[in-house]
C-alpha cells in the first residue's frame, strides 16, 4: 500500500435562521450528544493501541496475538478488536490509484482517516498499520505505540513467502534498512508528545512471544484491560 494526499477540500459556508425556542432545542440536543460521544457526536473512540513498522515486521501476527491475549484477560467487560487496517484499505477501497508495476494500491489518508473514525467509535482496538500518519488528533492519542524491527533477512523471507515480485521485496528491506517506519513515528508521536513510544525486536518467534507479553502488560499498566480507571 501507498498513499495519496490531498489538499483538504474548502467546507462551504451556511447560514441557519432559527426561533429563539427552536435554537434552544437544538443547542440542547448538540451538548447532549457532544456529553454522550466524549466530544463527537456518534461516539467517542475508545482506548486504542498502534503496533506499526516496516511491511514484513510482523505488525499483524503480533497485533492478532495481543487482541486475543487482552480479550482472555478481560473477561466480562467490553473485547478488543484487531484493527488491520491494510485489510480495510482493500475491502473498502479507500484508494483512488493502483501501482501496477508493484502491484500494490496507493491509499488515500483522506478516506481512510474517515473510515478509522468509524471503526474506532465507541470500541477498543489493537490496531496494525505501516504508516503512522494517517492517525490524526481527532482519533484521539493512543495509549501507546509499538513500533516493530525485524532483520532484513527476515523480512525478505517473509515477503518472498508472500509471492511478493523482487522488486516490491527490496523496496520494503530498504524501507526498514532506512528507518522510514521509524522516522514517521518519530514525527507523528514522539515530538508531539502524543502517545510513548516503544521500539521491539521482532525477528524471532520468541521475540513474538514476549512482544505480545510485553505489550499486553503495558496495556494492563494502564488500568485498562480489567476495567481499572473506569474503563469497562
Amino acid at each position: 500500500l501507498r498513499r495519496v494526499r490531498r489538499a483538504p477540500a474548502r467546507r462551504p459556508r451556511w447560514t441557519l435562521a432559527l426561533g429563539k425556542s427552536a435554537l434552544r432545542a437544538l443547542l440542547r440536543r448538540t451538548k447532549g450528544e457532544l456529553a454522550a460521544g466524549g466530544g463527537r457526536p456518534g461516539g467517542a473512540v475508545g482506548p486504542w493501541v498502534l503496533v506499526t513498522g516496516s511491511v514484513g515486521t510482523g505488525k499483524t501476527t503480533t497485533a492478532g496475538r495481543v487482541a486475543a491475549a487482552l480479550n482472555a484477560a478481560s473477561k466480562g467487560g467490553r473485547r478488543w478488536r484487531h484493527l488491520e487496517v491494510s485489510r480495510l484499505v482493500r475491502e473498502r477501497r479507500l484508494y483512488r490509484e493502483w501501482d501496477d508495476e508493484l502491484d500494490a494500491s496507493i491509499f488515500d489518508e483522506e478516506l481512510l482517516r474517515r473510515e478509522l473514525r468509524r471503526e474506532l467509535a465507541g470500541c477498543r482496538a489493537v490496531v496494525d498499520f505501516h504508516c503512522a500518519s494517517c492517525f490524526d488528533d481527532e482519533l484521539g492519542a493512543p495509549l501507546a505505540v509499538f513500533l516493530l524491527r525485524a532483520e532484513t533477512s527476515a523480512i525478505w523471507d517473509r515477503l518472498e513467502a508472500r509471492g511478493y515480485s523482487k522488486r516490491k521485496i527490496q523496496q520494503n528491506v530498504e524501507c526498514e534498512i532506512f528507518g522510514t517506519i521509524a522516522e514517521e513515528v518519530e514525527e507523528c508521536f514522539v515530538r508531539e508528545g502524543r502517545a510513548p513510544v516503544e521500539e521491539l525486536s521482532n525477528t524471532s518467534a520468541e521475540d513474538l512471544e514476549a512482544n505480545v507479553a510485553r505489550i499486553v502488560a503495558r496495556v494492563g499498566a494502564a488500568g485498562i484491560v480489567r476495567g481499572g480507571g473506569g474503563v469497562t
